[in-house]
């Protein structure tokens, strides 16, 4: 690796302030060629001084040549290419103007390419950076930035090809540039969008539109400040749609035209807040905010709805929403996609509100209100910062992420800093969950600081042959992590489980699940904390499994039948509060069992194949867990 220095300086659209110890933030995106693709991994600070000057120091590769985005929290950006040993050019240097219009009001940051010479010096697209004085989008250099300095660098901007903007855009526009952005999705996928282009959708945009992606590498951004840019796949009902449902107390209907297939489910929401599905127009109307379909199949439907406090949805001033469009984003039948900081919710698809193709990548983005899934993505796909948010489907396997493909040939899917949340528990759903449709191996399966908050399980798949996690949190679901692959390898470092139901670890398959660094919490643990079904093996290093539950006697670990022939690695562990066996593995397994502290409020004892050892004397006299203790 070699390193680089960015240098800039942030300006207040009115002129000049002062800055001191003022704090930036920036990630660094890199892109080589079309075809492979690195990833942010660093978030970069800098502090200012009093002139709001800045220098931090990268490091990139020693070799060939790549296309950098640098990105702030605010939205702003700007592109960079770099080649080891080369000067930095303006040429090479483009940054995104702020919207001038916001500018006018709002606290404005851009990033200039700076160096200490007076802003009069001359520059030009070769100017090298080392000796640039001063360099906004599209090359001013103007002293104080104004609104008709922004508007003119917005003009040239060229960072997006496509500018859309819900707000302020007009579709009569060229959609060229941020003073130019066109409205509406639909007419942006009216225009001639071609391999590699870049879409800008504006912050605080809103549209109940579907963006389908219509090319290979297609990248997708938010720009400006505010909220992420809001694709709604659900519609409002209009209060005068509404009718009183004959021979009902408190039900009203409606008929609507979602946008149904064999893979849909309707679902109604009441001021943001959806409400629970009925199993018919009786049961509807015997329940306080329910709604109840028509069909999930063909339209039109008839949807009825029983308000929350019994009233008229028509009159009572509500805002009533239902799910018409399938998803919010496709990208799934392209390749290499780039989508960033966007927001989609309340999928009529069972597929998610965003479907992302093979080899794509997916930003700080929310998929919210999902269906069966929140978001599927395709093989050699990676996410970073992803919130998949409420699932609701009535099916027994709700996955809110889902990585699928008809053949996956081992390209492998990575997802860092990315979170599986429901506001309550959902005990029959995943937070991740991924398999082939047809066939092969999706390869190597990689976790990098993800979380899982109430669900069932946090996560299972098939078809695939390791699965790395790096420092996972599961809290407050039904069961923790579970070997259920047959000949997978799972490899887990800095494991957290808070864990409010049963089983925190589970073998259920011949696979190898190793596990070195975890801390396991189980305020309550009806039965067992470790559980072996098939004939795999777990091994745990530096692992505390604490167990405060003071109702009933649950176990450490029990295995059945199925698990004969399995193996269990248990050195440098904590075994903490729990009242009934320790180790109650009636099956003759495997089991290498030392340097371990055991600690019980109770008395405690070790089963074995038919044997059961009463006390830990006569545990270690049988060989087990000679350098351990107990107490």
């Amino acid at each position: 690796m070699a390193t680089r220095t960015i240098t800039g300086t942030i300006h207040h659209p009115g002129g000049d302030i002062a800055w001191a110890a003022a704090t930036v933030k920036f990630t660094l995106m890199a892109f080589f060629g079309t075809s492979v693709t690195t990833y942010p991994r660093e978030i970069y600070e800098a502090v200012t001084n009093a002139a709001g000057q800045f220098s931090v120091t990268v490091s990139v590769p020693t070799t060939g040549s790549a296309a950098y985005r640098v990105a702030l929290p605010s939205g702003e950006s700007f592109s960079v290419n770099l080649q080891a040993g080369a000067a930095l050019t303006l040429e090479e240097l483009v940054a995104i103007a702020a919207d001038p219009q916001a500018a006018q009001n709002t606290l404005q940051t851009l990033i200039d390419a700076h160096a200490s010479q007076a802003a009069t010096t001359a520059i030009s697209a070769h100017t090298p950076f080392s000796t640039v004085a001063e360099a906004q989008a599209g090359a001013i250099a103007t002293k104080a930035v104004t609104p008709a300095g922004l508007a003119a660098a917005a003009e040239r901007s060229s960072d997006f090809d496509w500018y859309v903007d819900s707000v302020n855009g007009n579709d009569t526009y060229t959609g060229k540039s941020t003073m130019q952005a066109l409205k509406t999705i639909a007419v942006l996928l009216s225009k001639t969008i071609t391999a590699g282009q870049y879409i800008g959708l504006r912050r605080g945009s809103s549209w109940r539109e579907e963006l389908i992606i219509p090319a290979n590498n297609i990248e997708v951004y938010a720009y400006g400040s505010g909220a992420k840019p809001l694709f709604d796949c659900s519609d409002i009902i209009a209060a005068g749609d509404w009718s009183k449902t004959g021979g009902q107390t408190f039900v009203y209907q409606c008929t609507k035209s979602p946008d149904l297939g064999v893979t849909t489910w309707n679902s109604v929401w009441e001021n943001n807040v959806r409400l629970v599905r009925a199993t018919s127009i009786a049961n509807c109307d015997a329940t306080a905010g329910s709604y109840y379909p028509s069909s999930d199949v063909t339209p039109p439907i008839t949807m009825y709805v029983h308000a929350s406090d019994n009233s008229n949805p028509g009159t009572n001033g509500k805002t009533y929403e239902y799910a018409k469009r399938q998803q919010g984003i496709n990208a799934y039948n392209y390749t290499y996609p780039v989508i960033d900081g966007v927001w989609t919710r309340r999928n009529l698809n069972l597929g998610g509100s965003i479907r992302l193709g093979k080899y794509g990548s997916l930003y700080n983005s929310l998929c919210e209100d999902g269906n069966a899934h929140n978001l599927i993505v395709a093989t050699g796909t990676y996410c970073y910062n992803v919130e998949a948010r409420n699932c609701y489907h009535s099916v027994s396997s709700k996955a809110m992420f889902v990585f699928n493909q008809d053949t996956p040939n081992y390209e492998g899917v990575t997802f860092e800093n990315c979170k599986a949340t429901n506001d309550v528990l959902v005990n029959d759903a995943e937070g991740w969950y991924g398999h082939a449709n047809v066939s092969g191996s999706f390869g190597v399966v990689k976790f990098i600081n993800c979380t899982v908050e109430r669900c069932m399980s946090p996560l299972s798949a098939v078809s695939f042959t390791q699965m790395i996690l790096s420092g996972l949190t599961v809290t407050g679901c039904t069961f923790g992590l579970n070997a259920n692959y047959a000949g997978a390898t799972y490899t887990v470092t800095n494991l957290t489980i808070v864990h409010t139901g049963n089983n925190a670890l589970l073998v259920q398959a011949a696979a190898t699940m190793t596990i070195n660094g975890a801390v396991i919490t189980m305020p309550t643990c009806p039965s067992q904390a470790i559980f072996i079904s098939a004939a795999g093996s777990l091994t745990l290093d530096n692992v505390r499994i604490v167990c405060p539950d003071t109702v009933g006697y649950p176990i450490l670990m029990q295995d059945t039948a199925g698990a004969a022939g399995g193996m269990i690695n248990f050195q440098n562990c904590t075994f903490d509060g729990f009242r009934g066996d320790f180790y109650y593995l009636p099956t003759a397994i495997i089991v290498l069992s030392d340097s371990n502290h055991f600690i019980s409020p109770t008395s405690y004892q070790w089963v074995l194949g038919g044997t059961t050892y009463t006390s830990f004397a006569l545990w270690q006299a049988a060989g087990y867990d000679l350098h351990s203790r107990t107490g």
